[in-house]
């Protein structure tokens, strides 16, 4: 798999790479970094990736100003946009729900059926957010709430400091993609 999804904002990377599965997690850090900026030069020779102090990552000498990255295993993508973004790749866990209760609030409580996909979703959501902030957020999960998630339109609208954030995704059998 090697995607490049053009949006309204600008365009996502998506690809998987094993190489480097079994490798301590420490050492996998960097190689997946390592990785990020390798893909990135395939079509941005000159552009490179620095980070803010709070680890967010800064693009530099690109067409596009802003970019996102997100890494789960071997799953890989990006998210290079002239405005600020947010993107978030999940690996789909069966046991998501049992740490439900650090990420869903009480109005999602009243909102959604608890599937994996919906619970992957919501996850997802909130990452994608509190990256498009960078990282500004201190309450991950009541600051920011999941209103609607239209699998038909694969469509997510959500709520942070009185806007509304509409966001976009893509499921597999194996993954969740959101993006905003």
């Amino acid at each position: 798999m090697d995607k490049k999804i053009h949006t309204n904002k600008g365009v996502i990377y998506l690809w998987k790479n094993n190489t480097f599965l079994k490798i301590d997690k420490k050492k996998r850090r960097n190689l997946e970094k390592i990785t990020v900026e390798k893909k990135l030069k395939e079509d941005f020779p000159k552009a490179f990736i620095t980070h803010s102090e709070k680890g967010a990552p800064i693009l530099k000498q690109c067409d596009f100003q802003h970019i996102s990255v997100s890494h789960y295993k071997n799953l890989f993508a990006f998210y290079m946009a002239d405005y600020p973004v947010g993107i978030d790749i999940q690996l789909f866990k069966s046991n998501l729900n049992k740490g439900k209760h650090f990420f869903v609030n009480l109005e999602e409580e009243g909102v959604f059926d608890f599937n994996v996909l919906n619970l992957h979703l919501i996850w997802s959501t909130k990452e994608v957010i509190y990256k498009k902030y960078s990282g500004k957020i201190k309450d991950f999960k009541n600051e920011i709430t999941v209103l609607e998630i239209d699998d038909k339109t694969e469509k997510i609208t959500a709520k942070y400091q009185q806007q509304t954030e509409n966001l976009h995704f893509k499921k597999t059998e194996e993954f969740v993609l959101v993006w905003s």
